[in-house]
């Protein structure tokens, strides 16, 4: 939840000796408590000038920020006042995010889609959310998870706890290994020896702990569901990090089933069993590495589900009723809101990226970069940190290329060409450049 969604209080207060002291007016988030606690949007009267704009309060940590003044009567302008304030809403919004309590993290987002997952790992037991950066997957997979568990727990149930105790995530990378998953062996000091002492990794860890579950349900059919989450999961060393478990997670493999089986670890007082109440939902991004890559034993114990760019997300989060409303505000006789072209731009810019036989549709932008894109600024910033950088990672060491496929020899706005780098622009060129992306409709120019 951030202060966005919040009410805001306003605060007033008139000078008490006038004209030697100031008068002041300022907003600030209700969910903050008082002026005093919060970053405030400001207006400051004093006998000869009027100051505005953002300010700390006397609790919270001094930031610097640009004022400004009018200092004589014949400036005085209620419309500078309001465009200065909206050219500061991120910053202000950024800075009082700062104070808020994080949400639980035991809450979710409940997305169409859950039901359809629910289907396939009730079946398979484990599946891959897979696409380009910026769509959802890990996103989709914690909420999933919180959801599904929430669903399954029975009235004595603490949903807090239920979350902590089944619900784990980890991230594969190069370095991540067999010990790290399964077991490996750790250097322990008992009574001044060295001793050494198998340790289980994070799988078998939850494995004994949903077993134990498993076997201590009055239903197994309803036995409490624990959820390992593998992001970047294609990172990895698949086979290695996994070893005999690959065969152990099949469903019919699993305690309980018709073809059970447990397998020794490489310390023989250890065997491993997977319950049926274990799920794994992996998580990997199609533009580290192509799908097609995945080892062939993963693919058939896995179910897999694309997560492509999904714009209608947008519509909803940057205030708009639909892609048609989307194209009419950002249409230049509406004019051009920023959003509505970002939106329209971005699906440009993954229709010549999926055209691409260097690129496909693997390396399309995603959704998320734009999300939260409810100021220009907000967006100047997401397109110049987030989303060119990405595009400038895809092409690199052939800007020429860049240059020519996605902005059709154009871009001087958003990249210096002879410098090779991305360029300082502000709104109205970022405006103008994604302008000449989409053609009247809102397609491809």
């Amino acid at each position: 939840m951030t202060p966005r969604r919040f009410t805001h209080y306003v605060t007033y207060q008139g000078a008490t000796n006038i004209p030697s002291t100031r008068s002041w007016a300022v907003l600030y988030p209700s969910v903050l408590g008082d002026h005093k606690s919060a970053y405030q949007l400001y207006i400051y009267f004093y006998p000869n000038e009027i100051e505005y704009g953002i300010d700390n309060g006397s609790d919270v940590p001094r930031k610097e920020y640009d004022d400004e003044s009018f200092e004589s009567e014949d400036e005085i302008s209620i419309q500078n006042v309001v465009e200065a304030y909206r050219e500061r809403l991120d910053t202000f919004w950024r800075w009082n995010e700062e104070l808020i309590e994080e949400p639980d993290s035991a809450e979710y987002d409940e997305l169409p889609w859950f039901e359809t997952v629910e289907k396939h790992l009730q079946r398979k037991k484990q599946i891959v959310f897979h696409g380009p950066p910026g769509t959802g997957k890990t996103y989709g997979a914690l909420n999933f998870a919180k959801w599904w568990i929430d669903r399954g727990l029975n009235e004595e149930d603490h949903f807090d706890d239920a979350v902590e105790d089944r619900l784990r995530m980890v991230t594969f990378h190069p370095t991540f290994s067999y010990e790290d998953f399964i077991e490996g062996i750790t250097a322990k000091t008992r009574d001044g020896d060295l001793v050494y002492e198998p340790e289980a990794g994070v799988f078998k860890e939850m494995a004994e702990d949903a077993v134990e579950a498993y076997e201590d349900a009055d239903s197994k059919a309803e036995a409490p569901r624990y959820i390992l989450i593998i992001d970047e999961v294609n990172r990895g060393n698949i086979p290695k990090i996994f070893g005999e478990t690959i065969t152990l997670i099949e469903s019919d493999k699993r305690l309980g089933e018709p073809n059970e089986m447990r397998d020794e670890l490489p310390h023989p007082e250890d065997r491993l069993v997977v319950p049926p109440n274990l799920y794994i939902i992996g998580a990997m991004n199609t533009a580290d590495r192509s799908i097609a890559l995945v080892d062939a034993a993963i693919r058939r114990r896995f179910r897999f589900r694309h997560f492509p760019p999904n714009y209608e997300v947008l519509y909803d989060d940057l205030g708009f009723d639909g892609e048609q409303d989307v194209k009419t505000k950002a249409s230049v006789e509406e004019g051009e809101d920023l959003g509505g072209l970002s939106i329209l731009a971005l699906s440009a810019i993954n229709e010549r990226i999926r055209d691409s036989g260097n690129l496909g549709k693997g390396k399309q932008v995603g959704h998320s970069y734009l999300i939260g894109g409810t100021t220009d600024e907000r967006l100047v910033e997401s397109w110049k940190n987030e989303i060119l950088p990405l595009l400038d990672e895809y092409y690199f060491g052939d800007m020429e290329r860049l240059k020519e496929h996605i902005f059709d020899g154009g871009g001087e706005n958003l990249f210096n060409w002879k410098e090779q780098r991305i360029a300082d622009f502000d709104s109205d060129a970022l405006r103008a450049a994604l302008s000449e992306l989409v053609d009247e409709d809102g397609g491809v120019e």
